[in-house]
């Protein structure tokens, strides 16, 4: 693998990761909010739910799942390459109209797994770290996986309520 600007190939790798996610973190809340300025001929928004590959570079895809229903719209990226150990990047963001109508856009990218202790049972991990006392025990950076499995979105009924289930297995 070439370099980039005389990084290792690595430190390129994580500076495209690191690059697509701050895009997808800019431009994820127009993209989900006006669909028609994010047609592709890959992804059709117009669907009430899809998953795909999108072509993102020459050796990297983003697999999607798109969920579109009653005004909300839901969408799942993660990044994968075809030819190199896929980094573990993953990003779902959801648009909806709250009850006063107000329009909202609330998003998750991993990026980090962190390891702690509830040694008080509150479900959460407690942290002062301008004293250093924490829950936390490790802090796991995201990597890369020698696998990628995609499972592509599916719609159930239960009695009468739409249930979507989708994702990706890393190994």
């Amino acid at each position: 693998m070439k370099t980039h600007v005389g990084l290792p190939a690595s430190k390129s790798l994580l500076a495209i990761v690191i690059a697509v996610i701050i895009l997808l973190a800019a431009v994820g809340p127009t993209l989900v909010r006006t669909p028609l300025l994010a047609q592709s001929s890959s992804v059709d928004f117009a669907k009430e739910y899809s998953s795909g590959d999108v072509q993102v570079l020459p050796y990297s895809q983003v697999w999607y799942t798109w969920i579109s229903i009653n005004g909300t719209h839901t969408i799942f990226l993660a990044l994968h390459s075809t030819q190199y150990p896929s980094p573990v990047s993953a990003f779902v963001g959801e648009s909806y109209n709250t009850s006063s109508g107000s329009w909202v856009f609330v998003a998750n990218a991993i990026m980090a797994i962190e390891v702690y202790n509830d040694t008080d049972g509150n479900g959460i991990l407690d942290a002062n770290y301008a004293t250093a006392q924490t829950e936390l025990l490790y802090t796991i950076v995201m990597n890369a996986s020698q696998t990628f499995q995609p499972t592509p979105v599916s719609k159930t009924s239960v009695n009468g309520v739409s249930h979507y289930r989708w994702g990706v297995t890393y190994g």
